[in-house]
């Protein structure tokens, strides 16, 4: 039996039902994105294993047929495996940063840029099932017929059970390539992501991409359940009030639009190298065909740049992307665009709807998604120790990974200190040998609170000779004296408390000398 594949390396936006995102530098890490990193959206509870037993689970194939049936997941896998690549997006990928961009208040769930994912799907054709039904009426292929989806595995929240539907002639296209999936990358589904079967619609929204699938019908009419008649529509952009539709006018929203989305660096990572820094992201193609190109530009779409496509697979998966801007200032605004093989260009804004469903905006600055400037920390503040957020537009990186320290990457590297006073010089503040400081007006500004790290002021182990892993690199030339690498930030950011970084503190919590700090004792004084 599979596990429910929740995990703590993504956000979790709702807890019941369980709504969850990753981290957009996370999501393009990899070309197949795992399941526990996949976004998921549910609105029931994630089901128990006993609920969704395939030993017992079925899947009845009912509606406009002359032979139901009724298939386990052992009669499933009889049927040709076959194969798919396929991005899934939530209709509401992008939802929350949209919101603001527009300015009016929007329905549903804040969803990031995060709700979308790429993954090789294994299960057997949905027309290689149906052919195993005979349809009543010879017209239905050529009709407005559609195929529902249901899952009664668990109550819903407006519903008793979830269903969707797509068109007919979508599952029974040779191109269409709709999918009852029991693998994921190669493994069996999680739970959490549909297991024992579950639908895959590559192109459509994910809210026809039903799991937990227990039934499937031909029918001349949609879905009649809550999430088909009641959500997932784009509704007329006067409407702001759900109360005041006719829902049974609004079409169901199906395929989703050309989509682009720049995910690294995110807001107070980008660090500039002489003006340049480089964008990654993902793509995705609409109804008119697979991403071709995608280009930036940082001049309001002056002049574009093509980003190189690092990866793409096939008619449905996801693209990913990366670009090297140069010229860059803190004002900067960064638009992204994408392309379909048929010329079908992304639009530079989305017409604003109440649930704001099928987002493509292109505007992009990295500190909130769609705005007017892209904040990135300059080249000409290279050698701050820090940066505080609140002030000069900029902003601290959020994100730090501990690598060879460089000054460009505000984890300062100060040289020729001698003394604790000459630290004290250099930051312009006072360092006390008991761990307290004032605040200094260069790290953090005297509005701030201050706080103690007493509890984490434990030195690393450096053994009887001072050696160990934190011990500066003494390869580098003789003159260079008593280096002082601050990693206060670091633990800073760790703890969450950039933004109440003492400048005491910040040089108190780690000093090491390349050949004078000779054993833990001199640590402890300093």
């Amino acid at each position: 039996m599979p596990s429910s594949g929740c995990n703590n390396r993504r956000n979790v936006l709702t807890d019941d039902p369980p709504n969850i995102e990753p981290n957009l530098a996370d999501l393009v890490q990899q070309e197949y994105t795992p399941s526990s990193l996949a976004f998921s959206r549910n609105h029931c509870a994630i089901p128990s294993p006993d609920q969704v037993d395939e030993r017992v689970h079925r899947i009845r194939i009912d509606g406009a047929v002359a032979k139901p049936l009724e298939l386990s997941l052992d009669h499933l896998r009889k049927f040709p495996k076959v194969e798919v690549v396929a991005a899934l997006q939530c209709a509401g990928n992008r939802r929350a940063a949209l919101e603001e961009s527009a300015g009016k208040p929007v329905e549903g769930i804040k969803w990031g840029d995060g709700t979308a994912f790429n993954a090789k799907w294994s299960g057997a054709l949905l027309r290689d099932v149906l052919q195993n039904v005979q349809f009543n009426d010879p017209q239905i292929e050529k009709d407005s017929w559609h195929v529902c989806f249901a899952s009664h595995v668990m109550e819903c929240e407006e519903d008793t059970w979830y269903g969707s539907s797509i068109p007919l002639h979508k599952a029974l296209d040779s191109k269409g390539d709709v999918l009852l999936a029991y693998e994921m990358n190669g493994s069996q589904l999680t739970i959490e992501h549909g297991y024992p079967v579950r639908v895959i619609v590559p192109g459509y929204a994910g809210a026809r991409s039903v799991k937990w699938l227990d039934r499937i019908s031909i029918a001349n009419a949609e879905s009649p359940n809550f999430y088909q008649q009641h959500d997932y529509k784009v509704l007329p952009p006067d409407v702001e009030d759900k109360a005041d539709v006719d829902w049974s006018k609004i079409p169901a929203l199906q395929a989703m639009p050309i989509n682009s989305v720049i995910c690294t660096p995110s807001s107070g990572e980008a660090v500039l190298q002489d003006g340049r820094t480089t964008f990654r992201g993902y793509a995705l193609g609409g109804e008119g065909g697979a991403v071709r190109r995608v280009q930036l530009s940082s001049d309001d779409g002056q002049t574009w740049k093509e980003a190189r496509i690092t990866y793409q697979e096939g008619r449905w998966s996801w693209t990913l992307w990366e670009c090297e801007l140069d010229g860059l200032t803190p004002a900067s605004k960064i638009v992204c665009k994408a392309m379909d093989e048929n010329g079908h260009e992304q639009p530079p804004m989305s017409q604003w709807n109440l649930p704001l469903n099928g987002a493509q905006n292109r505007i992009i600055r990295l500190s909130k998604i769609i705005s007017q400037h892209f904040n990135i920390v300059p080249s000409s503040y290279q050698n701050s120790l820090l940066v505080n957020p609140a002030r000069d537009g900029l902003l601290v990186l959020e994100n730090l990974f501990l690598l060879e320290p460089q000054v460009n990457l505000l984890l300062g590297v100060l040289d020729s200190v001698g003394t604790v006073a000459d630290v004290a010089a250099h930051i312009d503040s006072k360092v006390t040998t008991d761990g307290s400081g004032s605040r200094g007006q260069g790290v953090g500004g005297t509005e701030e609170g201050a706080t103690s790290l007493d509890s984490i002021l434990t030195l690393p182990d450096h053994g009887s000779n001072g050696a160990g892993s934190h011990v500066l690199d003494q390869s580098g030339e003789e003159g260079l004296g008593l280096q002082v690498l601050v990693y206060g930030m670091l633990l800073k950011v760790l703890l969450g408390r950039t933004d109440e970084l003492e400048s005491g503190e910040l040089v108190t919590l780690l000093l090491e000398a390349a050949n004078d700090l000779t054993n833990e004792t001199t640590l402890d004084t300093v």
